[in-house]
């Protein structure tokens, strides 16, 4: 689950929700959108809300998964750019880390490539590798990486990012499951790993977002459940 924000008070808020694993199509999400609906819980946010899911176009489908992903990227990019513009708050629910890159596409089409984007990133996963260090091949291990422009340009242009998102802007909390050679990418870089909390390896959190926060217009919180393994 993800969302954007400014200092500014909510008034309403767009709940874009994504039934898709990579580009395919969840079949069955009962614990996932169809659980979030029926518990009622963006009603919790106290303000009006709505609800929209991209959906796919087969008739584009590309033999290449990373062109699909940008196909998809594109598409959750024009649903947070039209929230945006119309003042809401954007919540993505359901799908996978892979769908991020649309977030960021979208506030640049909203508030122009140059806003100045910052990511927190609450996950037990960097997804943080490229081709080059990946050990899997798994293409939903990449996606931050694939913002911050390190990899898969059709993906990250697709998503419409025009701006790759600087690593400075980028505060990573938990991340305890990196590769190897995603953490040494990770760490010659000036992304910041924070502590989820006291007694836990890395920069004080508070104190890692506020500088954040100084430094850019937007933030959008990434929230992976996996954190809580």
């Amino acid at each position: 689950m993800t969302t954007t924000q400014t200092s500014t008070p909510l008034t309403s808020l767009q709940v874009i929700g994504v039934r898709y694993r990579g580009s395919n199509l969840a079949q069955r999400d009962e614990r996932s959108l169809d659980a979030y609906a029926k518990a009622n819980v963006y009603a919790a946010a106290d303000i009006p809300f709505d609800v929209a899911e991209p959906r796919f176009p087969e008739a584009q489908r590309q033999s290449e998964p990373t062109d699909n992903l940008g196909i998809l990227g594109g598409l959750i990019a024009d649903a947070v750019a039209d929230a945006r513009r119309q003042d809401k708050a954007v919540l993505m629910s359901g799908g996978d880390c892979s769908h991020i890159t649309g977030v960021v596409g979208g506030l640049q089409d909203a508030h122009g490539a140059d806003a100045r984007i910052g990511l927190v990133w609450f996950d037990a996963h960097g997804d943080f590798n490229t081709p080059n260090t990946t050990l899997s091949g798994m293409l939903g291990g990449m996606p931050v990486a694939v913002a911050a422009g390190l990899a898969y340009p059709r993906w990250r242009e697709g998503s419409h990012i025009v701006a790759p998102l600087p690593t400075d802007r980028i505060v990573m909390v938990d991340v305890r499951n990196l590769d190897v050679p995603e953490e040494q990418l990770i760490r010659a870089t000036d992304v910041v790993i924070a502590a989820p909390a006291a007694g836990f390896p890395g920069a004080d959190l508070a104190q890692a977002v506020n500088e954040l926060a100084a430094r850019t217009d937007y933030i959008y919180l990434h929230i992976d459940s996996d954190i809580l393994d």
